[in-house]
Formats: C-alpha cells, structure tokens, sequence
C-alpha cells in the first residue's frame, strides 16, 4: 500500500482483504486476456499457417 500510496482506510474502503484485492487483479486480468484474445480471433483471418 505504502509504494502504491494509498493508506490503509482508503484500500480497505475499496477491498476486504489483500485477497479479495488480488482475485479482483486476477479476475480483471483475466477478463481482458480473454477479450484481447477474442478480439484479434475476428481480426484474422486465413489460416493458421498463415
């Protein structure tokens, strides 16, 4: 929190834990894999060898 610069009322305001803020990182993360990974699969087009 200290490097971040946020105190510690202020992320536990935001996050119940340093887990529930980490699943949050991952989760968010995860999602915009997920829609990168969709969007170039539409923008592409031929074949794997190609």
């Amino acid at each position: 929190m200290k490097s971040a610069g946020v105190s510690k009322g202020t992320f536990y305001w935001y996050f119940e834990s340093k887990e529930t803020m980490t699943l949050e990182l991952i989760s968010g993360g995860r999602d915009k894999l997920v829609e990168t990974i969709a969007t170039g699969y539409r923008k592409k087009t031929g074949t794997v060898e190609d």
